[in-house]
């Protein structure tokens, strides 16, 4: 939804409104971090932040905050298993912040800033505890950011302190996350489709030559367009539109078809139809030189299989399940580009901060020549060096140094998404906090040949991984306890225990 707009909106009719915002996840929850409400003074509520007991917990807050009139943020962190009874068992934190018409100028260019495209904000708590956002002069493209990250990078928080509300960052993307959707027809099941898509993250425009076909009103995700050519509006089509036709008239359909399908960017082209109507119309654009490959693009019937009815409402169910699916599909595809997209210039600034960190701490005497830095969103949220001489502590490597204070500063034990940048590739001790920080990729420059080369025990300990215990160099033996046995029985049955 347009977050901003929509708080405006109700902050005008209204007098005041909060802010929901699922501002951290760790576990399994019902939404991802970013998830948003809006919510007036009376209860009503635009937007989800997963419904059940969450929800109705975050609205209880949300209405107890403006009750208590226009003031500090607040952060209220919950256990959905022990606290609320959700069988999803993780820990979220809901920030909630409450609006009046003194901010309505702040939030008109914030909404003026998201309606003109991707917006980025970072907010910091202001000394009266609410949130002060500045705009980013430019947003990153989708997926190079998460929709909402919670970051305390002014100096270091130990693991298990509470998390001071002064010192949050709060790094956030908004944007439009509808789908665009071309429909040509206002004839029954158009209407009927466009009932259906109403509620659905779809924005519509509604394209007929008849002005007189539209309804007198319409969803407010739906904009009608008279149009005397329609195929000129599939020529004009935003990149990565979907297109759906189904006009009163078929030459009219075959010429909407045609423009739609000369459009590679354009994902999907749907036609409502039979498979006769299908073959009729590729023949028909192969004898107009439209291309093999264009042809094939073709969606023709339209709908989920397996739903025979023909009533427009049960088409509409049939084509709104379809483009969900597509919808889906299109934005896991987005998603794994987003994740390869990191650029080779962003790589290569945090990997030469790693290299430089291993080279200071080196020659300041703190231990190995090895450094890593950790970074989620483009921030750093730790950095570290090899401590093993200076602390007498083995583990002490540069790796499990930042990924410890990545996870301070994240407030979480899981790093999600983030990427650490080491100078040499990790041992395996390293490795295996990587692993066990759920982190997304490692980006290293010197490999564990080059470590053994000048002392280090990095490639003889990834040998002795893959023996078998009784094989390896150092000893082991395995002696069954049944009290240990019974300790393992004992966390199953925890009932408030924190899975990782």
């Amino acid at each position: 939804m347009q977050v901003w707009q929509r708080l405006g909106d109700m902050v005008g009719s209204a007098g005041a409104a909060a802010l929901v915002t699922l501002a951290a996840v760790r576990g399994s929850a019902p939404r991802e971090a970013g998830a948003r409400m809006v919510v007036r003074p009376d209860g009503a509520f635009f937007g989800t932040i997963g419904g059940g007991r969450l929800e109705w917990r975050a609205l209880e807050e949300a209405r107890r905050a403006l009750a208590a009139g226009r003031g500090p943020a607040r952060l209220v962190d919950e256990a959905l298993g022990p606290d609320l009874g959700q069988c999803c068992g993780g820990f979220v934190t809901i920030l909630i912040e409450t609006f009046d018409r003194r901010d309505a100028a702040a939030i008109a260019a914030l909404a003026a800033a998201e309606a003109a495209g991707p917006l980025a904000t970072v907010g910091r708590m202001g000394a009266d505890g609410r949130v002060a956002r500045l705009i980013e002069p430019a947003a990153p493209a989708a997926g190079e950011v998460a929709s909402v990250d919670l970051m305390r990078p002014r100096g270091r928080r130990e693991a298990g302190s509470d998390l001071a509300l002064q010192d949050l960052v709060l790094c956030e993307r908004f944007e439009d996350g509808r789908t665009p959707l071309l429909l040509f027809g206002a004839g029954h099941v158009g209407r009927a489709l466009v009932l259906a898509l109403a509620p659905l993250p779809f924005r519509l425009r509604w394209v007929d030559p008849r002005e007189e076909a539209f309804p007198p009103h319409v969803p407010m995700n739906v904009t009608p367009v008279f149009a005397p050519d329609p195929p000129a509006e599939a020529r004009a089509a935003p990149t990565g539109a979907l297109v759906l036709v189904m006009t009163h008239d078929h030459p009219l359909d075959l010429a909407v078809v045609a423009a739609a399908l000369a459009r590679p960017d354009l994902p999907f082209v749907g036609l409502i139809g039979s498979a006769t109507k299908r073959a009729r119309f590729l023949k028909r654009l192969g004898e107009a030189g439209l291309g093999e490959a264009a042809r094939a693009r073709l969606v023709c019937p339209i709908g989920v299989p397996g739903i025979a009815g023909k009533e427009p409402a049960v088409i509409a169910a049939a084509v709104a399940a379809q483009l969900l699916q597509v919808r889906e599909r299109l934005r896991r595809a987005a998603s794994a580009r987003g994740e390869r997209r990191v650029s080779a210039g962003a790589d290569d600034r945090f990997l030469a901060r790693a290299v430089a960190l291993s080279r200071e701490h080196m020659l300041h005497g703190d231990g190995g020549p090895f450094g890593a830095v950790v970074v989620r969103d483009g921030f750093i949220l730790g950095e570290g060096w090899n401590c093993v001489t200076s602390q007498n502590d083995p583990t002490a490597h540069a790796e499990v140094v930042a990924i410890r204070r990545a996870c301070a500063a994240a407030g979480a034990f899981a790093l999600h998404g983030a990427t650490l940048y080491a100078s040499c590739e990790p041992c395996p001790m390293c490795l295996a906090a990587a692993y066990w920080a759920r982190l997304a990729r490692i980006v290293y420059a010197n490999t564990r040949e080059a470590a053994a080369a000048i002392g280090f025990d990095d490639a003889f300990i990834y040998g002795e991984m893959p023996k078998a215990p009784g094989e390896r160099s150092l000893v082991m033996e395995h002696r069954p306890l049944a009290e240990a046995a019974q300790v393992f029985a004992d966390w199953l049955a925890k009932a408030d225990r924190i899975p990782y």
